[in-house]
């Protein structure tokens, strides 16, 4: 799912930037990230303070819902 996920949103384009990040102290996101690394993608950036740090630093955040179908983080 999240491979194919992937290649979807950059269009199969293996150094397209990927940013990925979940919650603070979630290592769902370091784990994407390194399956990311090892299908070829390089330039994938880990956000380790995830959605957290990025509203305790005032950056916009959006909701966003699975597409239809798709499986739901637990």
């Amino acid at each position: 799912y999240f491979k194919n996920g992937l290649e979807r949103v950059t269009g199969g384009d293996t150094s397209r930037k990927v940013v990925v990040c979940c919650l603070e102290d979630c290592w769902m996101s370091w784990n994407a990230a390194k399956r990311a690394l090892s299908w070829g993608y390089s330039a994938v950036h880990w956000l380790p303070e995830g959605t957290d740090g990025w509203q305790l630093w005032d950056y916009p955040l959006e909701r966003v819902e699975p597409e239809p179908g798709q499986p739901q983080a637990g």
